[in-house]
C-alpha cells in the first residue's frame, strides 16, 4: 500500500477533527455526510481537551521518568541489603 493513499473515511475523519480556524477556507462551514453541525462542535472541544491533556504529559514525562528511575535504583538496593532484608523476616 502506498503511503499517499487515503481513503474517503480517514480524510472525512482528518477533517471532522479539525477547528474551523485551521482550515483554508474558514469562513465556509465543514460539511460531512451525517455529521450535524453540533457533532462536529463536540468533536473539535474533545479533540482539543486531548490535546492539551496530551501536552500536559509531555511536559512531565522526561522529569518523572528520571524520578522512577532514581526510585526503582533506591529500591532494588534497599531490597538487596541484607540488613533490611533480616529485619523483615522479623516480621
Amino acid at each position: 500500500m502506498n503511503a499517499n493513499n487515503y481513503s474517503v473515511g480517514y480524510a472525512s475523519a482528518i477533517l471532522a477533527g479539525k477547528p474551523q480556524a485551521q482550515l483554508v477556507n474558514s469562513s465556509t462551514p465543514k460539511r460531512i455526510k451525517r455529521m450535524t453541525a453540533e457533532a462536529l462542535s463536540r468533536m473539535e472541544s474533545e479533540l482539543s481537551r486531548l490535546q492539551q491533556a496530551i501536552t500536559s504529559i509531555q511536559d512531565t514525562y522526561g522529569q518523572d521518568h528520571l524520578r522512577l528511575t532514581v526510585l526503582r535504583g533506591y529500591l532494588a538496593k534497599l531490597v538487596g541489603d541484607t540488613k533490611i532484608a533480616n529485619i523483615w523476616r522479623g516480621y
